[in-house]
C-alpha cells in the first residue's frame, strides 16, 4: 500500500468527507458490479485497460566480495550460479531490484522477479567472484505515463535504460548504513528495502557501482482469455480466503484502522449479497452462499487475526494450500513477503487465481507463484495460476471494493460458465471494471495516485465458453504430428490441418504448441486460400516455447466457408536454436 504520508492523506479525506459514518454507507447492487455488455467478444492488448505489457532484456554484472569466505564456500557459489541454482539467481535478482527507480523514472515498471536468468560467466578474481548475465524480464507501461511524456508504446519499442546498481547487493544496510539511501523514515531502513530508497548519486555514497541495462524487446502480444472457469466449477465449488491487512503501524490494531474498516465494509458487500456467516473458524469468519448449483464459500481474516501473530505466515501458506482463489489486501512491505515462494504449500494439479492487493505488486509478487507452478509440461507455469496485481501505488480505501468487484464477476463466470447475452466474463472486462473504480474513485476523492490493476499469467488459459464443451456450437480440428522446424531456413515448414465439415465460422482460434529454445527466431502464419495471418512475428527474444491461443480476425477467413486445407507455416530464420512443432488446433465456432 502507499507510504505513510499518503495513508496519512488517506485517512484525513475519509474523515473529512465523513466516509466512516454507519450511516453514509452504500451498497451497491451486485448487478452493478459486473463487467459492461459488449456486444462482441474479442478484446486485446496486455490484461490491462490503463497499461501496455513488454518484453524486454536485462544485462548485468556482479563483482561479490568473497573475503571472509572459505575456499569450499567460494568455490560453491561459482558452481551454484555455473549450474542457475536458485540461491545463486537469488543474489542476481537482488541487484536487478537496484534498477528499480531509475526503469521507474522511464515510464517503465519492471517486473522485480524473472524465472529466466542466464548466467554467462562466473569465475573467482582474487577475492571477488565477478558474475556476468541475463534476465528477461516483463514491464508495464502506463498509458497516462506515456502521454504525460509525449511518446507512444512503439516508440519504447528497442529503448535502453542504463542504471547504476551495487556491484555487490548483499546485505547493503549492514555493511554502509545509510550512506546510498534517501528518503525513508528513521528506524525503517533495512537490507530488505535497501532498492527502494537507493540513490547512486547521493554525496558520500562510495561503494562500487555496476552498470547494466535494460532493453526494451517487444510489445507482448494480445489475445482473448478467460479465467479457467470450467476448472473453478468442476466439483460445484469456489472457495476463496480474502485476508485484510492494517494499515497502521501502531502497538495494537485500532478499530479504526483503514484495513479494519475495509473489512467490516467487505462483510458487510458480502452479506448484502446473501452471503451468510456459517461458523468461526480459528482465527476468521467463513460466509456462504449458494447460487446457480454453485456453493461458494469465503473465508475472510481481519486485521487482528494475523496483525503480530507469529503464525501469520502460516495461516497464509493453509490459506494457498485450502483455496481455489487467494485474495491480499495489505502493505507490499517492500516486497520481502515470502509466504509465495514456498512451493510446497501449493496444492497439486489444482488452478487458482491470487489477487495482491498491495502497492506495485506486479513488480513484486506476481513471478513467484509462477515459480511455484513451473512443472516439465508446464515450463512458465501460467496453467494453474492467474495472477491480478497492482502496477502502481495502492490505497487502502479501495481494499474491499476491489474485492469485492473481482469476486462478484469471478462467481458470475462459474455460474454462467463465463457468458450470459452480450456479457463476457473475460479477465480483460473483469480488469476493465476494477480500472473503473480506480478511476472514478481517483477523481472523486482527489488521491495523489489511483491504481493500474492488469491480470498475470493467462497467455496460455484455455477456457472458451463459445469453443468448449457448454452446449456450444464450436467444433476443433487437431493435429498432434510433430513436425521439426528447419533451423536458419526461410523456406521453413507447413503442417496440414483439414476440415472435413462445412462450416461458416464467426469466430477463429488456433492454438499452437511448439517447443524452441528462442522464440524470437520464429514467425507464424496461419495459411488459407490465399490469406495469411501471422500469429507471431520474431516477438518474445530469447523467451523459450509458444503455448497459447490465438483469436483470428481476419476479414477473408471469418464468415466464409471453411471446409478444406488450413496451413500452419512455421519459419526460423536465425542460426543455432533447433525448434519443433508439438501440435496444433483450430477451433470454429458458426
Amino acid at each position: 500500500m502507499k507510504r505513510l504520508a499518503l495513508l496519512m492523506q488517506c485517512v484525513f479525506l475519509a474523515a473529512f468527507m465523513g466516509c466512516s459514518e454507519e450511516d453514509d454507507f452504500f451498497v451497491p447492487d451486485e448487478q452493478d458490479d459486473l463487467v459492461t455488455e459488449t456486444g462482441g467478444k474479442a478484446d486485446t492488448g496486455y490484461m490491462s485497460t490503463l497499461a501496455t505489457e513488454l518484453e524486454g532484456e536485462y544485462v548485468g554484472s556482479l563483482a561479490l566480495d568473497v573475503t571472509e569466505k572459505t575456499t569450499e564456500e567460494r568455490d560453491t557459489l561459482v558452481g551454484n550460479f555455473k549450474s542457475g541454482a536458485w540461491s545463486a539467481k537469488n543474489i542476481i535478482m537482488d541487484q536487478v531490484k537496484y534498477a528499480k527507480n531509475k526503469i521507474n523514472s522511464e515510464a517503465l515498471h519492471m517486473n522485480l522477479y524473472s524465472n529466466e536468468i542466464e548466467v554467462e560467466s562466473a569465475e573467482l578474481v582474487g577475492d571477488r567472484i565477478v558474475v556476468q548475465y541475463r534476465a528477461s524480464l516483463e514491464s508495464i507501461v502506463s498509458n497516462e505515463e506515456l502521454e504525460e511524456a509525449g511518446r507512444t508504446v512503439e516508440e519504447v519499442i528497442g529503448s535502453i535504460t542504463t542504471v547504476r546498481t551495487p556491484a555487490d547487493p548483499t546485505d547493503l544496510f549492514d555493511r554502509i548504513g545509510d550512506k546510498c539511501a534517501e528518503g525513508f523514515d528513521e528506524g525503517d531502513l533495512a537490507n530488505y528495502n535497501y532498492f527502494y530508497y537507493f540513490k547512486p548519486d547521493k554525496e558520500g555514497c562510495d561503494i562500487e557501482l555496476s552498470e547494466a541495462s535494460f532493453t526494451v524487446a517487444s510489445l507482448a502480444p494480445p489475445e482473448t482469455t478467460y479465467p479457467e472457469y470450467d476448472r473453478l466449477g468442476a466439483d460445484g465449488k469456489v472457495t476463496v480466503m480474502v485476508i485484510f491487512g492494517a494499515a497502521g503501524h501502531e502497538e495494537e490494531v485500532d478499530s479504526w484502522d483503514w484495513g479494519m474498516r475495509e473489512w467490516r465494509d467487505f462483510k458487510r458487500y458480502m452479506q448484502s449479497r446473501d452471503f451468510e456467516k456459517i461458523s468461526d473458524l480459528e482465527p476468521g469468519e467463513r460466509f456462504q452462499r449458494i447460487k446457480n448449483g454453485i456453493e461458494e464459500t469465503i473465508d475472510i481474516l481481519c486485521p487482528t487475526d494475523i496483525y503480530h501473530n507469529p503464525e501469520s505466515d502460516n495461516l497464509f501458506k493453509q490459506g494457498i494450500a485450502e483455496h481455489e482463489l487467494v485474495l491480499y489486501n495489505g502493505h507490499s512491505f517492500y516486497g520481502s513477503l515470502s509466504v509465495l515462494k514456498d512451493c510446497s504449500v501449493y496444492p497439486d494439479d489444482t488452478y487458482q487465481i491470487f489477487h495482491m492487493g498491495s502497492c506495485w505488486s506486479y513488480e513484486y509478487y506476481t513471478s513467484q507463484v509462477f515459480e511455484c507452478r513451473k512443472s516439465d509440461t508446464d515450463p512458465h507455469g501460467w496453467d494453474l495460476a492467474d495472477v491480478v496485481n497492482d502496477t502502481e501505488s495502492g490505497w487502502f480505501h479501495n481494499n474491499a471494493e476491489f474485492s469485492r468487484i473481482l469476486l462478484t464477476n469471478i462467481f458470475a463466470g462459474v455460474e454462467t460458465g463465463g457468458k450470459d447475452g452480450d456479457r463476457y466474463y473475460t479477465w480483460f472486462n473483469i480488469i476493465s471494471a476494477m480500472n473503473k473504480h480506480a478511476i472514478d474513485t481517483w477523481k472523486s476523492w482527489g488521491t495523489e495516485t489511483h491504481e493500474i490493476m492488469g491480470v498475470s499469467g493467462v497467455k496460455n488459459n484455455q477456457y472458451d465458453p463459445e469453443a468448449g464443451g457448454n452446449g456450444s456450437e464450436g467444433k476443433k480440428y487437431e493435429s498432434d504430428a510433430a513436425v521439426d522446424i528447419p533451423d536458419d531456413d526461410p523456406a521453413g515448414v507447413d503442417s496440414e490441418i483439414t476440415v472435413a465439415d462445412s462450416i461458416v465460422p464467426s469466430r477463429i482460434t488456433v492454438a499452437v504448441d511448439i517447443s524452441h529454445d528462442y522464440i524470437g527466431d520464429l514467425t507464424v502464419t496461419l495459411k488459407r486460400n490465399g490469406v495469411d495471418v501471422v500469429l507471431h512475428d520474431q516477438e518474445g527474444g530469447w523467451e523459450d516455447n509458444i503455448i497459447r491461443e490465438y483469436e483470428v480476425t481476419d476479414a477473408g477467413l471469418l464468415g466464409q466457408e471453411a471446409q478444406g486445407s488450413w496451413v500452419l507455416h512455421l519459419t526460423d530464420t536465425s542460426a543455432m536454436d533447433q525448434g519443433t512443432l508439438n501440435s496444433w488446433s483450430i477451433t470454429l465456432v458458426p
